[in-house]
């Protein structure tokens, strides 16, 4: 089949399509314009209501101004009378005031001369309702009895001695609200009209007389919903489009009625032209079609060409340089425009299959790392135990093989403990505990450990300036001990680590510089990343997992504070600088020197299942002078406790019976051991760990391994003095 006819048939073609596309344009313009109507007008009456709503926000401040009188405390109405008549005067369109007794008997009313007897009110719902909700309520409309007209009501309550002693009623006649509708200047044809609770008019453009009531569809939707748009008929009977809203504040609504087709007219006009100018481009595609068959030919040979050449691979395709018809042009740049896709794309997917493989060595660094800090404390612990069995009590290498046996442990405590702390703080799941700390003094108690440690006698030189921060004491020490251990770790023996520190305005500054290996350039933007770390030889001399820095960059921002790092490069040393808030001193400066706590004598019940941690721990307690009794099981544990009554209790909570939890509970149930501290001693120390201990009966939570300083602290402080429910906890 010829080009031509192809050309032909394709016009022929789009002209259902396009008539389609007319249909559904008009359509949508009818939508759009209805719903813009919609929108307009539900703001206007949203506007109009707003202001009704604050002409009885004034009259109901005015008239709990009024019910502030001492002359209603004092119940001498004569005078409340003539204080209600100086108000009265300056309300325009106020007709009356009456206060009223909780049964609607009136005590005072302006319409009624001094000495006459007075009615009772009508109305009295609104009078029962102000009563029982002990706030203002607003009537609809109702015919006065005094001053034959339709009035509005609104009533305050009067509470003397925390009871509602009277009911204060200002009777509002409705041409202030007439004249509010009309100052909305609405269009002829348009109708406003202000409802109240029942359906009658409190004010309405055309003006209707209060005792009309809405027209039914107005009704029937109002009472379905506080807020729509519908269409129905007027009273008038003329066919409209209405917008409603209710007021949160009076119950009433304000509904606005706008002639169909007025909201129709711009959108028809817009539906016939559309049309006419779809025929016009239908007509004129015929003829136009019937001779652009050969010029468009070869632009489409070329383009087939260039299109199989991209899908074939073949790269940038070639495209014609020229092409006289808009249409092929753009399908002459779009094939453009895929080509550079297709490239960018190539270039993307090798781009990412290069981070995919970097993140894949990272992990497999990774794993090859945490197995290699595992399997050298796992090697020191084997062979120490191994020594220990064969080695005398007392001996010179008993003593070396507990002593790796500690340090190991503390090794494997403190890698646990990284990777628990990054996990956590991270996620956002540890708290801080605030108070007001000494900086210099932090820095150093650090440095007074460290240098007892540094068998490397490297040297460390401090100076600095007093600065006070509010800060949680034992993540900062974690900052400050990290950072050291960094220096040291990545310093050579008898090199220098300096620590300054300074203030910069509202900013306490700690830079920790030493001359160790550096960083190189490629890896200084990654060193706070999690698991970053520098080129590792096969020995692993400098240790770590690659988490320390990941856990200070976290710890510090959590402190609202900053973290850098600088180097000049491998050899030169490294300088790590925080940045944190500082406060003013405090007026007492923070306790120093405290002496370390020393055991005192206690009954001590340890229920543990592993018999391995049971026994040690027993054996270091009874070392530390504990009377000591054990237990296996959850329920055992209940009844050694009413034996022996131990004023302290360690509880693991994943016992064989029973979970530590019911245990507390039961523990908790004994009279006997109302004075006796439950600790819960178990591995897992999330924040929603503890909340559950403490709610199960535990005095404190603590989390294993326990070291001989915390049972020591534990055994011989005030801890033990402390109340149920405490929430100590130990990481």
């Amino acid at each position: 089949m010829k080009l031509r006819t192809n050309q032909l048939l394709l016009v022929l073609g789009t002209v259902l399509p396009l008539i389609l596309l007319a249909g559904a344009l008009v359509t949508m313009m009818v939508t759009n314009e209805r719903e813009s109507a919609n929108r307009g007008a539900t703001d206007r009456v949203w506007a109009f209501m707003t202001a009704v709503d604050a002409e009885l926000r004034g009259s109901i401040s005015t008239l709990e101004a009024l019910a502030t009188s001492e002359n209603l405390k004092r119940e001498d109405f004569g005078a409340f009378r003539q204080e209600a008549l100086s108000v009265l005067a300056s309300q325009e369109d106020w007709t009356t005031i009456s206060v009223q007794l909780p049964d609607g008997q009136h005590m005072v009313n302006t319409a009624v001369p001094a000495g006459q007897p007075l009615p009772r009110a009508v109305n009295q719902a609104s009078i029962e309702q102000t009563v029982q909700s002990r706030k203002y309520s607003v009537t609809g409309t109702f015919v006065g009895p005094l001053v034959k007209t339709h009035i509005i009501a609104v009533r305050v309550p009067i509470v003397v001695e925390k009871e509602v002693r009277f009911v204060l009623t200002a009777g509002i006649g409705l041409s202030k609200f007439q004249r509010l509708l009309e100052a909305q200047k609405v269009q002829k044809d348009w109708a406003l009209g202000l409802i109240d609770q029942q359906g009658h008019f409190i004010a309405r453009v055309p003006h209707l007389a209060p005792t009309e009531t809405a027209s039914p569809s107005l009704l029937a939707q109002v009472t379905q919903s506080s807020e729509g748009w519908y269409r129905g008929h007027t009273l008038e009977g003329a066919d409209t489009f209405t917008a409603f809203v209710t007021s949160p504040l009076s119950g009433w609504r304000v509904a606005q009625a706008v002639p169909t087709m007025q909201i129709y007219a711009t959108s028809i006009r817009a539906g016939l032209l559309l049309t006419a100018g779809c025929i016009a481009v239908l007509s004129l595609a015929f003829l136009y079609a019937y001779g652009m068959s050969r010029r468009i030919s070869d632009p489409i040979t070329a383009l087939a060409a260039s299109a199989r050449q991209i899908g074939q691979g073949g790269g940038t395709a070639a495209l014609p340089a020229k092409i006289a018809i808009d249409e092929l042009a753009e399908v002459s740049n779009a094939l453009a425009d895929a080509s550079s896709a297709i490239q960018e794309r190539h270039t993307l997917l090798k781009r990412e299959s290069a981070l995919l493989k970097a993140a894949d060595a990272q992990k497999n660094e990774f794993l090859a790392m945490l197995s290699h800090e595992l399997r050298n404390p796992l090697a020191a612990l084997t062979t120490a135990s191994q020594i220990l069995r064969q080695s005398k009590e007392g001996s010179d290498q008993a003593h070396f093989a507990r002593q790796v046996v500690e340090r190991q442990t503390r090794q494997m405590t403190r890698l646990v403990e990284d990777l628990l702390d990054v996990s956590r703080l991270v996620l956002g799941k540890e708290p801080l505990k605030l108070e007001d700390c000494e900086l210099n003094r932090m820095i150093e108690r650090q440095l007074a450990v460290i240098r007892a440690a540094d068998s490397a006698h490297r040297q460390f030189e401090f100076e600095g300036v007093e600065a006070w921060i509010r800060a949680d004491r034992a993540r900062i020490d974690q900052v400050l001990a990290n950072l050291l251990d960094n220096a040291i770790k990545y310093s050579s023996a008898g090199s220098r680590i300096h620590i300054k520190t300074r203030r910069e305005d509202d900013k306490a500054v700690i830079e920790i510089a030493d001359e160790g290996d550096g960083i190189a350039p490629e890896v200084l933007p990654t060193i706070f990343d999690i698991f970053a770390q520098g080129p590792q030889n096969i020995a692993r001399t400098q240790g770590g997992m690659g988490v320390g820095l990941t856990v200070v960059k976290r710890i510090v921002e959590m402190h609202r504070g900053t973290v850098t790092g600088h180097s000049e490069g491998r050899g030169k040393g490294a300088t790590f600088t925080v940045t944190l808030p500082c406060i003013d001193a405090p007026a007492q400066s923070e306790a120093t020197g405290a002496e370390a706590p020393t055991a005192t004598k206690n009954r001590v019940l340890l229920i543990e299942d592993n018999d391995d941690v049971r026994n040690t721990m027993a054996a270091v307690l009874e070392s530390l002078g504990q009377e000591v009794f054990t237990a296996s099981d959850g329920r055992s544990g209940v009844t050694v406790a009413e034996r022996c009554v131990p004023n302290v209790i360690l509880v693991d909570l994943g016992l064989p019976d029973i979970e530590g939890f019911e245990v507390a509970r039961l523990l908790r149930g004994i009279p006997a051991l109302e004075e006796s501290v439950v600790v819960a001693v178990t591995g897992y120390g999330q924040p929603e760990d503890v909340r559950k201990s403490l709610e199960a009966g535990f005095d404190l939570h603590l989390t294993k391994p326990l070291s001989v300083g915390q049972l020591r602290e534990l055994l011989g402080t005030g801890s033990l003095g402390e109340p149920h429910g405490a929430s100590q906890t130990s990481s």
